[in-house]
């Protein structure tokens, strides 16, 4: 089984002037009330990336993954099927939900399949002793999550939205048929809105509805770069591609999940190269960022809601 390898501090914390360079306020960025009002009206409402099917290797494996402040995982079950479920004890068995943990940060906390802790890797159902916390007793009891699967990307619903995303815009086929490599965890000084928007920069991009498409140059060559909202960014290059699955561990803080295809390629260089890049509100990913979060969370969001 392929194992996810954690790469901290890969980018530096950017300057909190930076908070505005989206044209988002400061309360978009740094306030604990508007990121639970995000985790109701965007990670809980409609389809969302939780990671790839490259890591769900053998039957009974299960990828966790805290889609906003809820727990769920998504399990490799009998003849490959993928299943959804809650966990067993998305809030850690807490009476009360702890002031600690109602920060905007994810804790490191023991109980990993709580909605307010910090993620833990691919597991196996024979794990007894890690798993108990996501499975319990009775896995077929857990509450569904509708799971949905596009070039072995994983999406998962915990709203109430039927329509499913929208496909890839001239599909790459090294996502469905390439090789894959390790999946990496890298932590970026950013909130999970600015850090897609800084990778395309000034770029003249074109939105498509949930998605926003851009030709780049970074380092001596071409990429098409691609953000589905909220939290999925390829980057794609005519060898090889790049999935980046990003989710919010603190205010500014945004880990994203790295995994490669194809051709091998310093993808974290790319990354690190990327994020350097300059961006103002005026730029067409700061627009897209502001037009995605006034569609779901009403035309105040890009001025920071009401917190």
């Amino acid at each position: 089984m392929l194992k996810s390898q954690i790469l901290p501090g890969t980018a530096p914390p950017v300057p909190r002037m930076a908070c505005t360079a989206t044209g988002l306020a400061h309360a978009a960025i740094e306030s604990p009330r508007f990121a639970q009002r995000e985790d109701r009206e965007i990670w809980s409402a409609g389809w969302v990336c939780v990671g790839t099917t490259v890591e769900l290797v053998k039957t009974g494996d299960i990828l966790p993954y805290t889609v906003g402040d809820q727990g769920i995982h998504v399990a490799r079950g009998e003849g490959g099927k993928l299943l959804g479920r809650f966990n067993m004890a998305p809030h850690g068995g807490c009476r009360f939900v702890p002031l600690q943990c109602q920060t905007g940060a994810k804790t490191k906390c023991t109980v990993t399949s709580c909605g307010y802790s910090r993620d833990r890797g691919v597991m196996n159902a024979a794990d007894e002793l890690a798993t108990h916390q996501y499975l319990g007793l009775r896995p077929e009891r857990l509450v569904p999550v509708p799971v949905y699967t596009q070039d072995r990307l994983i999406f998962v619903n915990l709203g109430e939205q039927t329509s499913l995303p929208a496909p890839f815009l001239a599909q790459h086929a090294l996502l469905e048929h390439g090789a894959t490599h390790r999946e990496v965890w890298c932590e970026y000084g950013l909130n999970w809105k600015e850090l897609p928007a800084r990778l395309f920069g000034g770029a003249d991009a074109q939105p498509h509805g949930d998605w926003l498409r851009a030709e780049i140059r970074c380092l001596d060559e071409t990429i098409e770069i691609r953000w589905m909202f909220p939290n999925l960014v390829l980057l794609l290059a005519q060898d090889s591609a790049c999935a980046l699955v990003v989710q919010p561990t603190a205010l500014r803080l945004t880990m994203a999940r790295v995994t490669g295809f194809g051709a091998q390629k310093d993808w974290h260089a790319m990354l690190r190269h990327l994020l350097c890049n300059d961006i103002t509100p005026d730029a067409p990913a700061a627009r897209f960022l502001r037009t995605a979060l006034a569609r779901r969370m009403g035309p105040d969001a890009p001025q920071g809601g009401r917190t």
